[in-house]
């Protein structure tokens, strides 16, 4: 680590630091020294360009970069044995570019890391709209994820997530899968709300009252066909979804986030039950 101070302000201001400098606290890490590394930087007299930097990524409009399956929910990569995949999500506090491209690296074991090739991606929608098929609704809530389910042929997951389906009974075909909402604020389509709508939207005060502590199976049944709006609030990496009729009406209203899922909706429209197994 150099001492010459001014040699570091100037390569901060050659590198544009304040817009392209990730800083990395090494927390949650035992050994680390946070917040008193981020204070050092801080309370720096001479105001270096990575001061300006560090504001900017916390109060401004930076990105926050966030991992979203480690161990045990745990938020960052470090497994025991060697893994095919992780997934990554990256949230910002402002207009994100619509596609931009991001370079991973990774170690197995902990000193050494290989460099992979840049992945290009695309930027999320921070809220989608769409008409669906029908007036039948099933929603799925899973606050704590689920294990493999033989009813459904569902595969194990392990975060907090929901699904709407379209149609009745016990079966869940992917052409009924109308939206989902997941941890960290994922939030996707299906094919079965794939149509345009018009109408205003209208939210109800109802919405999100009750914390949903076990899975959960909502069906609604509409008077009108089905607008779904997926939404997904990056400060708190919250993501949500959406059921109205067609006049606008809202029937249901779910929440999820990395730790928990929430739950409102029209008892006239919708009734709950518990999740198949």
């Amino acid at each position: 680590m150099t001492h010459d101070h001014e040699a570091l302000q100037l390569t901060m201001k050659m590198i544009n630091a304040e817009n392209q400098l990730l800083f990395a606290s090494d927390f949650p890490h035992w050994d680390n020294s946070y917040p008193g590394n981020i204070d050092e930087i801080r309370m720096r007299g001479d105001a270096f360009s990575v001061v300006k930097a560090y504001e900017e990524f916390v109060h401004g409009s930076a990105r926050v970069l966030s991992f979203s399956q480690g161990p045990g929910g745990a938020p960052e990569c470090l497994w025991s044995t060697t893994r095919t995949s992780a997934s990554v999500t990256i949230t910002g506090k402002s207009a994100w570019p619509s596609t931009f491209a991001v370079t991973p690296f990774w170690s197995f074991d902990n000193r050494t890391y290989v460099l992979g090739s840049p992945v290009e991606v695309k930027s999320e929608l921070d809220q989608q709209t769409a008409g669906c098929d029908g007036r039948a609704y099933r929603v799925l809530v899973w606050p704590k994820g689920h294990g493999p389910l033989k009813s459904t042929g569902f595969e194990a997951y392990e975060e907090p997530l929901a699904d709407l389906y379209t149609g009745k009974g016990k079966a869940y075909a992917d052409t009924q899968l109308g939206a989902y909402v997941g941890g960290a604020g994922h939030i996707e389509l299906g094919p079965a709300c794939a149509g345009q709508p018009s109408t205003q939207l209208s939210a109800s005060d109802e919405s999100l009252k009750a914390t949903v502590p076990a899975g959960k199976l909502v069906i609604c049944n509409l008077k009108t066909s089905g607008v779904v709006e997926l939404s997904h609030d990056a400060s708190d990496a919250a993501g949500f979804l959406s059921l109205f009729e067609s006049s606008g009406k809202e029937v249901l209203t779910v929440s999820v986030d990395d730790s928990r899922a929430k739950l409102g909706f029209d008892s006239a429209r919708c009734k709950a039950s518990s999740a198949p197994k």
